[in-house]
């Protein structure tokens, strides 16, 4: 299965986002929260990001991802001089095995839970995927795999480390701050 990060880098670039070259090997990311952006690094074939995720989890992030995608991408147009995206994105947003197109059901979900209204979430697939879904098709998926999701975070149980995060983040309870 996809790791999720790498569907978010996707959507990144889904989204318009580009990746802005600030150097030789040192790229802008926007921050999809909207608020500045992140710095991604490739240095001695070992990439880097200043994001939350990479910096606590060691993992390539969604903004590594992103990255890698557009390059990928950029490449293949300078050894060609057309490229069919939409059959690119839609050959590796299904699975290798089975041809399913539940990637792009997580890239609705995706969507769905970032604000996006049903009939932009059918729009975004069909612009960039070349799928022409319905809207009713796309709340049955929301419908069915919020099920499914709500069911798996029940059973989760995270693994913790000692070391805890927390914020700065204060809440006026009956006139006190807390």
């Amino acid at each position: 299965m996809v790791d999720g990060r790498v569907i978010r880098g996707y959507s990144i670039l889904a989204k318009g986002d580009e990746p802005k070259k600030l150097g030789e090997n040192l790229y802008l990311i926007k921050s999809q929260s909207g608020n500045g952006g992140y710095l991604v690094l490739n240095q001695n074939g070992e990439w880097r990001c200043e994001c939350p995720d990479y910096k606590y989890r060691k993992v390539e992030c969604k903004h590594i991802h992103s990255v890698k995608i557009w390059l990928a991408l950029k490449e293949k147009l300078e050894k060609t001089d057309k490229i069919n995206l939409h059959q690119e994105l839609l050959e590796t947003s299904q699975c290798k095995r089975c041809g399913s197109p539940n990637l792009i059901i997580t890239v609705a979900l995706d969507s769905y839970f970032k604000g996006l209204s049903l009939r932009d979430i059918v729009d975004q697939l069909d612009q960039f995927y070349g799928l022409k879904v319905s809207h009713v098709t796309v709340l049955n998926w929301i419908r069915e795999y919020s099920k499914i999701i709500s069911q798996y975070a029940k059973e989760l149980k995270p693994k913790l480390s000692d070391v805890w995060h927390t914020d700065e983040q204060q809440v006026k309870v009956k006139g006190n701050w807390k």
